[in-house]
């Protein structure tokens, strides 16, 4: 069951990333220079239902000096809903401060990160910009395993 939501996340990565310029350049989840260079991902079941497909949510970052960018994808349980959406922010050392932006809506949140080993930090803060009524799937306090097998796929260019 577990790879339905694999290829419904991949699936939904490659259509945000369809048609857009790369300047992603492969990097390890553990780049001292560029903490913030990767993919991580927690997987969200319900094991009361063994029987739904999980969920998850997934973040592919890229750091180009200070600037950090990316997009995430999510999927509650049994895949019932799906989200994607941008991340923008500013690293400094071990932490970043994040605008995440929902695709679905265009809610805006703020997200503080840390790195801790290869594991990210994750947690949501304020909502800087509310947007439709429609929800948003966007992680909330979670630790966030390294993917460092997934290429990083950002659309986005950090300005520095």
């Amino acid at each position: 069951m577990r790879w339905i939501w694999t290829i419904a996340m991949v699936a939904a990565m490659t259509a945000v990333s369809a048609g857009c310029a790369s300047n992603a350049q492969p990097a390890e989840a553990s780049d001292i220079t560029e903490p913030f260079s990767g993919t991580w991902a927690v997987e969200w079941c319900n094991e009361a239902r063994p029987d739904h497909d999980c969920g998850g949510f997934d973040v592919t970052l890229v750091q180009r000096g200070r600037s950090v960018c990316g997009q995430y994808d999510s999927a509650r349980v049994n895949l019932t809903q799906v989200d994607e959406g941008r991340v923008e922010g500013i690293a400094t050392g071990d932490t970043a401060n994040l605008r995440v932006r929902s695709h679905r809506n265009d809610t805006v949140v703020e997200v503080h990160v840390r790195r801790v080993g290869e594991d990210l930090h994750w947690k949501q803060g304020d909502t800087i910009e509310r947007g439709g009524n429609d929800f948003v799937l966007i992680a909330n306090e979670e630790i966030l395993l390294s993917r460092p097998a997934i290429p990083l796929r950002s659309p986005e260019r950090c300005q520095q």
